[in-house]
């Protein structure tokens, strides 16, 4: 069974339905998840806090957290996450069963996001709108939950140190893969917060409108004292009280354009004071001691014959291998083998092993391989593989593509390397991004009788 563990702030005994709560524990069961669920007491009276044990005697596998008084919404919820153990925590209020089944389908057909958020059809009105005019946080909705998300995720929203926490602006600082799902709006039973606590607690751009206004209106002053003295210098005189009027409105333009002044250098002192972190990062590599082995690129040698083999037949890596799909046979391996030196003397593909050397001792772990594209503009298309499965995630094809991009350079003076990735990898298209490498367009290809649309990426070498 895979991990799942529910996270439910109770505010209030009216939102918590024990008959619910158990609908939700026998649908997590149904659907093939374990866990446990992790309840928070927030400010409840002390009356409901007994009563609400009461209830939870009952079911198995409970945490209930008492808080010292009633929080936001997301102090509740950072409580809880700190107890959460599984791959996935939904979030929600107990009388929410539906939601849970709808984003766990929504994980089932689309399984490569960190976030899956539930949003009513029609969240998207004035408040939302005017909170995104004043914070510039794009936020889907102003309802925190239901929502699904990974334990990496909840680890990042862990690192929100603020003493007061907005959580759909955490949601979209994060970053990572987000989905919006449409929920009914019988479903959506997070407390929302006010808008005017909503915009303070999630960006300081209020401040800089005020400088904005102060700058515009002291301007505008300036331009009509301006006309004013244009029109006494040519003795014409402007009905009314014009230097009154003048004189008052520079006046205040001068003390909304100061108290905007000020409002830029409260905005820092916010910006550090509320503790976000600076920066939030994707993926660790557990492996240490990557940085103290050498990753090589080698030529290919008869004696690879096992390691290629096991790689192009491995099941995790067919999505990968867009030219032979597995099973593959030994003799139609060493055939592939044997044609490699034909092509690199005829220059038109270079294969090399991705080799570590650890204490001396050589173990290859993938391949890479380039071909000309257009040489007269030094275009050159690569592939990469990492066959062992316990050297991914761990830098190897991060440090093969750079030696192949250096090779490239000094011994092809390529000045640009492409490659194609399924559209529908977006683990692989997030990898190359974050290496420089930008969208130039798509193609389709039929493999398996089945059409597949495949991205095209590129880089330039400077």
């Amino acid at each position: 069974m895979s991990g799942l563990d529910f996270l439910i702030p109770v505010d209030s005994l009216r939102f918590f339905s024990p008959e619910v709560f158990e609908q939700m524990l026998k649908k997590r069961a149904q659907m093939g998840f374990a866990g446990k669920s992790i309840l928070v007491a927030n400010g409840l009276p002390e009356g409901e806090f007994t009563e609400l044990e009461v209830q939870l005697k009952k079911f198995r596998d409970v945490v209930l957290i008492e808080l010292s008084k009633r929080f936001g919404e997301g102090q509740a919820v950072l409580a809880g996450l700190t107890e959460v153990r599984a791959e996935q925590v939904f979030i929600s209020g107990a009388s929410s069963a539906k939601s849970l089944e709808i984003l766990l389908d929504a994980m089932a057909n689309d399984p490569s996001g960190d976030l899956y958020w539930g949003v009513p059809p029609a969240d998207n009105g004035f408040s939302v709108g005017l909170f995104r005019l004043m914070t510039g946080v794009p936020v889907p909705g102003l309802a925190a939950w239901p929502c699904l998300m990974s334990r990496a995720f909840a680890q990042d929203l862990l690192k929100f140190g603020e003493a007061e926490v907005f959580l759909p602006a955490a949601f979209e600082r994060i970053g990572r893969v987000q989905k919006t799902v449409s929920i009914p709006a019988e479903e959506n039973v997070s407390p929302r917060e006010g808008l005017m606590y909503a915009i303070r607690n999630s960006s300081e751009r209020p401040m800089n409108i005020l400088f904005a206004l102060g700058v515009l209106i002291f301007s505008l002053t300036l331009l009509g004292s301006a006309l004013v003295f244009v029109f006494r210098l040519e003795n014409e005189l402007l009905p009314g009280w014009a230097s009154i009027i003048i004189l008052l409105s520079l006046t205040f333009g001068t003390v909304i354009f100061a108290l905007g002044w000020i409002a830029l250098y409260t905005g820092r002192i916010y910006s550090e004071i509320k503790k976000r972190p600076i920066e939030l990062i994707n993926k660790v590599y557990e492996a240490p001691m990557i940085s103290r082995l050498a990753i090589r690129l080698r030529p290919v040698l008869d004696t690879d014959l096992t390691h290629t083999l096991k790689w192009h037949n491995d099941p995790s890596l067919a999505a990968q291998i867009l030219s032979y799909p597995p099973p593959i046979a030994i003799e139609t391996e060493k055939k592939w083998l044997r044609g490699l030196a034909d092509l690199e003397r005829e220059g038109r593909r270079w294969v090399r092993i991705i080799e570590v050397v650890r204490d001396g001792a050589p173990t290859p772990l993938g391949f890479v391989d380039l071909k000309p594209i257009d040489q007269r503009l030094g275009e050159y298309g690569f592939g990469i593989l990492v066959g062992e499965s316990e050297w991914r995630g761990q830098g190897v094809g991060k440090q093969a593509i750079q030696l192949l991009k250096n090779w490239a350079r000094e011994q092809f003076q390529a000045q640009q390397l492409s490659l194609v990735v399924r559209q529908d990898n977006e683990r692989a298209i997030r990898f190359y991004s974050d290496l420089g490498f930008t969208k130039t367009g798509t193609e389709t290809s039929v493999r398996n009788n089945e059409s597949i649309i495949l991205r095209k990426m590129s880089l330039r070498l400077t």
